[in-house]
């Protein structure tokens, strides 16, 4: 599914960053320009990442 139609970010991109080693919302969006266009997907993009994130920090416990 599309978090951000501007830069075509889906959301397997932003677990995959995660994967990667990104681990804020400001490298995130650096790295896949999500949020710096229009800024509609800001919120529901930075949960999305947030919540996955979160998941991904609990599994590698």
């Amino acid at each position: 599914m599309y978090m951000c139609s501007c830069h075509a970010v889906v959301q397997s991109q932003i677990v995959r960053a995660i994967a990667e080693g990104t681990t804020t919302w400001k490298q995130l969006t650096r790295k896949l320009k999500i949020s710096t266009q229009c800024g509609i997907c800001a919120k529901s993009a930075k949960q999305y990442f947030e919540e996955e994130l979160a998941k991904f920090q609990a599994q590698a416990k």
